[in-house]
């Protein structure tokens, strides 16, 4: 098999008939979210809700309408309890109809309806201007009681009108085969896969991605070996294959030792979960990135610093919410100096700017060039570290 998969074997993979699978069980649904289960969260001046024709002939949908983005995003959102208990492992898939005029998107979540709203599937979904439908696959990660969680449609990213219809939560069970495709998941970046850009992509894959590789098999005179059979073992990898840590992984006795084992065994590279991120802590706060930033060290593990300049006043520390102008211009300078010097050739990335496209307050205030401003003060601060943007 080629060590690299194909784009167009990936597609195929991940959008694979659900004619062969088992129909799934219906835990809810398909329903409009006007119904009495439902409830839109929110400021109700800042939104308005009604019921419209659905996608198909007597069928109804829920419109609803934003007159301006909110933060967090979730402050604005539809909610419905699911009240089944289900097992661990259990594969779901959250499927539903939508459009939006403007193009908005929405949050999708299956989530604990209490502290700490853990969640088993959070996915952002861009919709069209068209009714399309949207099909998310998820695991539950541990059994679920009965009335433990609930479903989320996360509404505030932006200003505009959502219509969502035909809402339905169905279990496909532990171990279908094949799994149940997704639907309307862009694996593309808007681009059709049948468009004329994947010829050129797969021929960058043969070029930049594969590479030849002779083995000869001889024995002590330096004469080949006919018929010898070979086996290869991956020691080490080229290609960062990482995850999100935290604190936890010092967790006393078999919790931290178990946590640390798998990080080591199935990661070679990290970014620290919340422990870099601008806090009302002041340099305290790096005490824990600290600890957690030498033990990687100590175990090869590269560290991705995430973030630096998460733009908006509920991302902001709470100091300095009320700044503005140069006064929050300043503040910003002062943070990133502060932390990407403090890091300095401990990480190897910087995550510099965070999800800018909706948290929009600091630009707001300070105009776009701040996010300029901070890659140039970023860069002055940790002149070897490579600079990023995040976003969905």
């Amino acid at each position: 098999m080629p060590l690299s998969t194909s784009l167009a074997a990936l597609a195929m993979l991940l959008l694979c008939s659900a004619a062969q699978a088992a129909p799934p069980t219906l835990l809810l649904g398909p329903e409009s979210p006007s119904q009495p289960e439902w409830s839109l969260v929110g400021d109700a001046a800042n939104q308005k809700a009604r019921t419209v024709a659905g996608p198909g002939a007597g069928e109804s949908a829920l419109h609803i309408e934003l007159k301006s983005p909110v933060q967090p995003p979730y402050a604005s959102q539809l909610a419905r309890p699911a009240p089944a208990a289900l097992p661990a492992h259990d594969t779901l898939r959250l499927h539903f109809w939508a459009r939006s005029s403007t193009r908005s998107m929405i949050g999708c979540v299956y989530e604990h309806a209490a502290t700490p709203y853990e969640k088993y599937i959070s996915e952002v979904v861009r919709l069209t201007t068209k009714w399309s439908e949207y099909a998310l696959v998820f695991r539950t990660a541990a059994a679920v009681p009965a009335d433990w969680a609930g479903i989320r449609f996360q509404l505030g990213f932006s200003a505009g009108d959502v219509e969502i219809a035909k809402v339905s939560l169905e279990d496909w069970g532990v171990s279908p085969n094949p799994m149940p495709p997704q639907l309307g998941v862009d694996l593309f970046g808007g681009q059709d896969v049948d468009a004329g850009w994947l010829p050129a992509a797969e021929a960058r894959i043969e070029r930049i991605r594969k590479g030849g590789l002779e083995v000869k098999v001889v024995d002590a005179a330096g004469n080949p070996v006919p018929g010898a059979e070979v086996s290869v073992t991956e020691t080490r990898s080229r290609f960062k294959w990482g995850t999100a840590i935290s604190p936890a992984m010092f967790a006393a006795g078999t919790d931290g030792e178990n946590y640390r084992k798998v990080l080591l065994a199935n990661f070679n590279s990290v970014v620290l979960e919340n422990q870099l991120k601008w806090s009302d802590g002041g340099a305290g706060a790096l005490q824990a990135a600290d600890k957690m930033i030498a033990w990687c060290a100590e175990n090869h593990l590269p560290v991705r610093g995430h973030n630096l300049l998460w733009p908006a006043w509920n991302y902001l520390p709470s100091s300095t919410r009320a700044l503005r102008g140069e006064a929050l211009r300043t503040a910003i300078h002062n943070h990133i100096t502060e932390y990407a010097s403090h890091e300095r050739g401990k990480v190897y990335t910087w995550d510099v700017v965070n999800e800018a496209s909706v948290n929009t307050d600091v630009q707001k205030e300070l105009g776009e060039s701040i996010l300029a401003d901070a890659y140039r003060w970023a860069h002055e601060a940790d002149p070897a570290a490579v600079l990023c943007y995040n976003d969905y």
